[in-house]
């Protein structure tokens, strides 16, 4: 089973398979909820997915280029405090909730969101063990429960992002939530 872990387009392509369609979907959406987003193609550009093979592949990585660029308010205040990472593992604010110290595929960007990608290749669904308390995908939907885990959908254009109850996500207007509309 190959696990989908490498950067927007494949950081260092030499002696590994080349990223396919799929990866540099799943990746897209993961680098646009990350500090910094950017591609790679590595040391065999010409053998990897980017942006511009296919019109498809150019409208997911717009969208979600200016879903990153609408988060820059909330990544700037995150940035701001010199103490923690803006990237964090769930145990840095839910230390009492088990699952927190031995997920390795989720963690929150900042404060504020969870984000639990698609990590295994093929996959649209996956697990998210989302910490107590009242949680909301930002997608939008229905309110969920943390402390049990939750079965959760995302196609290869999306990502599966949960907002605690009552947090207020600064971000630039109009772009906004439009890549998880779209």
């Amino acid at each position: 089973r190959r696990v989908l872990f490498r950067s927007v387009a494949g950081y260092a392509s030499f002696g590994t398979e080349p990223t396919d369609k799929e990866l540099f979907f799943r990746w897209v959406t993961l680098g646009a909820l990350s500090p910094v987003m950017r591609t790679h193609h590595g040391k065999l550009a010409q053998a990897n997915w980017q942006w511009e093979h296919d019109a498809e592949s150019e409208a997911h990585f717009l969208q979600w280029t200016r879903f990153h660029a609408a988060l820059w308010p909330y990544l700037w205040q995150l940035a701001q405090d010199p103490e923690l990472p803006l990237m964090r593992p769930l145990a840095l604010h839910y230390p009492d909730f088990a699952p927190s110290w031995t997920r390795k595929d989720q963690f929150l960007l900042g404060d504020r969101l969870l984000v639990a990608p698609i990590v295994e290749q093929g996959k649209s669904q996956r697990t998210v063990e989302l910490p107590p308390g009242a949680w909301w995908p930002l997608a939008g939907g229905a309110q969920v429960s943390g402390g049990v885990p939750l079965a959760v959908e995302a196609s290869l254009t999306q990502i599966p992002v949960f907002v605690p109850e009552g947090a207020l996500l600064p971000m630039l207007p109009d772009e906004g939530l439009r890549a998880f509309s779209e």
